[in-house]
């Protein structure tokens, strides 16, 4: 009994016939003899190696496929997502594109086109508006022929002449002092990235612009005195002076400024790009990882012992 292995590893049993046999010599024809000649011989199998090889990069060509995993990355190409904390890693990302997050869809990072130009240009129209706002009276009004009007910095010192000095002052930190020292730093760190040299404390001022924003109140401010006016229109004349309007497009524009801050691109000009934390796993949770993000520049970094980042 013969055996034999099939093209899927299979083993096939052959049984040759029984009994002795006899084989008869058989003649063989010139033109039989002439196409066995011409018949062309066999191609030899195909022997396929057992490790494919890579192609072979002309000089100076980037590779066609990526093998890099994200963990070896830098570790500005990793974020904690602030909603739901899953690790991801970021993709290269083009002016006008964003990354959100897979798991929650929250934004993780969005790219402007020309940020240091866009930022600087928003904050210093956001200066101009402001000073029109407090060089114009901000509105006037009339009752039965006596009339008065209201600057802007009025809010403050009447609501000080009133015995309440700490309202006065929060009002005018969170309207005019806050918001005007927010735009300085935001035209001294993009002036400095405008001329490839960082200024001098510009990450002191990139760390304070991110717990000054939560305190600028303009915004805030115009919704309370549209409310206001709705209340007494009808028991006076109110006229809105050149103020009103300035604060209005200086509140829109202070707040275009800060959505057009890019952190992550301001960051990596100022610091560099860190190396991630070694053994980052992504598609988890950062928190079994001992891992935080910065709420500030949105870098990984690891927790200690005690439960601090470093």
């Amino acid at each position: 009994m013969l055996e034999y292995g099939s093209a899927c590893g299979d083993v096939s049993h052959f049984q040759p016939a029984r009994g002795p046999r006899s084989v008869r010599p058989r003649r063989v024809s010139r033109e039989a003899e002439t196409l066995e000649r011409r018949r062309p011989l066999a191609k030899p199998p195909l022997r396929i190696p057992n490790r494919l090889t890579s192609p072979q990069l002309l000089q100076g060509e980037a590779p066609r496929v990526e093998r890099t995993p994200p963990e070896s990355r830098a570790r500005r190409r990793l974020r904690a997502c602030e909603e739901c904390d899953w690790v991801v890693a970021l993709p290269p990302l083009r002016p006008g594109e964003k990354a959100d997050c897979p798991r929650c869809g929250h934004t993780l990072v969005k790219r402007h086109f020309r940020p240091a130009q866009r930022s600087m240009a928003l904050a210093l129209a956001a200066l101009m508006a402001l000073g029109l706002a407090l060089a114009f009276p901000f509105l006037s009004f009339s009752v039965g022929g006596i009339g008065n009007r209201i600057e802007l910095t009025q809010t403050a010192t009447t609501l000080i002449g009133f015995h309440q000095p700490v309202v006065g002052g929060a009002v005018i930190m969170t309207i005019v002092v806050l918001p005007a020292v927010y735009l300085a730093g935001v035209i001294w760190l993009q002036l400095g990235l405008l001329r490839d040299d960082p200024l001098p404390a510009s990450r002191t001022i990139a760390r304070s612009l991110a717990h000054l924003n939560p305190w600028m109140m303009a915004d805030v401010f115009i919704i309370g005195a549209l409310v206001s006016l709705i209340k007494i229109a009808g028991m006076a004349d109110i006229d809105l002076g050149v103020s009103f309007w300035s604060f209005c497009a200086f509140a829109l524009l202070l707040l275009m400024t800060t959505q057009s801050l890019d952190a992550d691109w301001m960051w990596f000009s100022l610091a560099g790009e860190p190396r991630a934390p070694e053994g980052t796993r992504t598609g988890e949770t950062a928190a079994p990882q001992r891992l935080s993000s910065c709420h500030t520049c949105g870098l990984i970094g690891r927790l200690d012992a005690d439960g601090h980042g470093r």
